[in-house]
């Protein structure tokens, strides 16, 4: 498509206001933004994006106070130059990302536009166990202000239609586009699990060092732990008491580059989370390497994953269950290669233009509905 037939396409579709980490931010998100929108513009919607968020972890209070009220009055002027324009925020249910958001949604409804809010991970048990907590009373009042919320797992569709059945709540996926080469089998007969993402309790990072260290024991085997995070002291306590040092690599957070560099090395990719989460982007790069996957039936995991298929299940906490898992792996080069096969033909079914369908079924939704209540007002 030429640039002037997209113009005329977009302006005939509609125009979204995009709310988005900054590119300088850490994570998976500002991997996954430039995705949607190209997606989205493909389709014949004029996006405009816009800041909204944290960039560095080490913000002032100051800084955030700032950069926070400029990013706010920015999102307002870019839907007060667009009339019609769909508010599409990037966010997450904790108490700063609604605290956050909900100036901006009530700000866009005030001005006469939809809003809309992709939450990257969450868990509905909030609504139950925390009723009338900050983060509570902020995702009730935040369902209410806006149009649809999507979500990424059926679980947290399940739960939050019923935690909060005055919203509308919509399951989508996080576009991902395959750019890895296939992890190639390691020559020496060791086997590299790797671990990637944020290093906390949460995240089952203590699981799988007391089921690694069982392992090393009576099979050749190392782990590479990429990434920070608050129980990084821990970790490293407990590599040292447990004599791991030699056989564990911890490279801290790394870059992309760096990150294909790791996942190359792997022969197979453990998960063993107990946080609320959606589909994590750490997953499907490794099923974009051709590695098997080691996790539990968290978040959306069991939404696209079959057992013994593309990834072998573990309950949380079950360091046994996790041993033995990660030690049939290892003892069985076949089934690795087999279903890192499998990975690398699935993970095609999150390319953008397939995911995109999702999000445009939502944004019809809501734009007909406006449609619906300007007709009504005439």
């Amino acid at each position: 498509m030429t640039t002037g037939s997209r113009v005329a396409e977009q302006a005939r579709r509609g125009c979204i206001v995009m709310a988005i980490l900054h590119p300088s931010a850490r994570g998976p998100l500002p991997k996954i933004a430039p995705l949607l929108i190209e997606a989205l513009q493909d389709e014949g919607w004029a996006v405009t994006s816009t800041s909204w968020g944290g960039r560095r972890p080490d913000e002032t209070r100051a800084f955030k106070v700032v950069s926070r009220s400029w990013e706010l009055l920015k999102a307002w002027s870019h839907l007060a130059l667009q009339p019609g324009a769909v508010l599409f925020v990037n966010s997450s249910p904790s108490r700063k990302g609604t605290a956050r958001d909900l100036p901006l949604v009530l700000g866009a409804r005030l001005l006469g536009h939809k809003a809309i809010v992709l939450w990257h991970g969450s868990d509905p048990r909030v609504m139950t166990t925390h009723r009338h907590s900050r983060l509570a009373r902020g995702c009730a009042l935040l369902s209410r202000c806006t149009d649809a919320i999507l979500v990424l797992s059926a679980a947290e569709l399940d739960g939050w239609r019923h935690a909060l059945p005055c919203g509308s709540f919509f399951q989508v996926a996080n576009p991902y586009i395959a750019k890895m080469p296939p992890s190639p089998e390691g020559a020496d007969g060791s086997c590299t699990i790797l671990f990637v993402g944020r290093v906390m309790r949460a995240k089952g990072v203590f699981e799988l060092l007391e089921a690694f260290g069982r392992l090393s024991k009576t099979r050749a085997c190392s782990l590479s732990i990429v990434g920070d995070g608050p129980d990084m002291p821990a970790v490293l306590d407990r590599i040292d008491r447990h004599g791991l040092a030699a056989l564990t690599e911890l490279p801290g957070y790394l870059d992309e580059a760096g990150l294909r560099q790791q996942y190359a090395r792997a022969d197979m990719f453990v998960l063993p989370t107990s946080h609320a989460e959606g589909f994590p982007t750490v997953v499907s790069e490794a099923m974009d390497a051709g590695l098997p996957l080691v996790t539990t039936r968290r978040g959306g995991t069991p939404d696209y994953l079959e057992e013994g298929v593309n990834a072998l299940f573990v309950e949380m906490g079950d360091v046994a269950g996790l041993e033995a898992a990660i030690a049939r792996l290892i003892d069985d080069p076949e089934l690795r290669r087999t279903m890192g096969a499998a990975n690398r033909l699935k993970v095609q079914s999150f390319a953008p233009k397939v995911v995109v369908r999702q999000y445009l079924r939502v944004l019809d939704y809501v734009t007909e509905s406006s449609r619906v209540e300007r007709a009504r007002r005439s």
